[in-house]
């Protein structure tokens, strides 16, 4: 795997709300864009060792260097002529450089991402405030965005590590990290100021949420809709939405 590039803040004192000022004496989208070009660029460092010993598999969601769009928390865009991939392990994208290597840019930088694959499929991470009050740190994948209910899931690699053990001449297990399919966990936010929470994504865990009157025209929808007792993650969208108008 080529070597990776990632951008770091390097200034003393700088801290979160840096990343999310809302007046810089730097453009964002310049900086990324002179990274990518192959300049100089203070917020750039070069870790030659990061993939040695690699686990084996890939903890990318595609394989594939995808196009796509970065919205930067000083809210520019970039993308144009760019490929991505996103690190579902690391919670990171990666960009494609013009000269073919790879950089990494510092997620404090990065507000949304948007990844679009030939064959019309399309991808979205966005930050929200999960588990750590209001300095959202993650990406997570919208499900479903009300003025109320906010559903969003995380779908990542799972990491086994290496369990090789020796007993002689008989040996088990494997002597090397490696992916091994993919989880995927929903959080659900029910009031705008309310935390997110984790959630088993069943019909009724959604329904509970609804007032006792709604009761009888959320079965009547679920049963027109052909919605289960493990809705799919497009099928609680429609449910929430549903729920919402009632």
């Amino acid at each position: 795997m080529k070597n990776a590039c990632t951008l770091l803040l390097c200034l003393a004192g700088l801290n979160t709300a840096f990343a999310q000022k809302e007046a810089s004496s730097f453009s964002l989208a310049s900086e990324l864009s002179e990274a990518i070009s192959g300049g100089k660029s203070q917020f750039v460092r070069t870790f030659d060792d990061r993939f040695q010993n690699a686990p084996k598999g890939s903890p990318f969601l595609y394989d594939e260097w995808l196009p796509g769009t970065l919205t930067l928390f000083d809210s520019s865009r970039t993308g144009d002529s760019i490929l991505f991939k996103f690190d579902t392990y690391q919670n990171e994208v990666w960009i494609r450089k013009i000269g073919g290597d790879s950089i990494i840019p510092y997620s404090d930088y990065i507000r949304q991402i948007d990844l679009r694959h030939p064959d019309g499929r399309s991808w979205r991470f966005k930050k929200y405030p999960v588990s750590n009050g209001s300095n959202p740190i993650r990406f997570y994948q919208p499900v479903y965005e009300g003025a109320r209910y906010v559903l969003i899931k995380d779908e990542h690699k799972v990491l086994v590590r290496a369990n090789f053990v020796e007993r002689g001449v008989y040996t088990t297990g494997l002597p090397y990290d490696r992916f091994e399919g993919t989880a995927i966990e929903y959080y659900l936010q029910v009031a705008p100021d309310a935390p997110f929470q984790k959630i088993i994504l069943k019909k009724r865990a959604l329904t509970e949420l609804a007032p006792a009157a709604q009761a009888r025209a959320l079965e009547a929808f679920c049963n027109k809709e052909k919605i289960g007792n493990l809705p799919s993650g497009e099928e609680a969208a429609r449910l929430l939405e549903f729920m919402e108008k009632g």
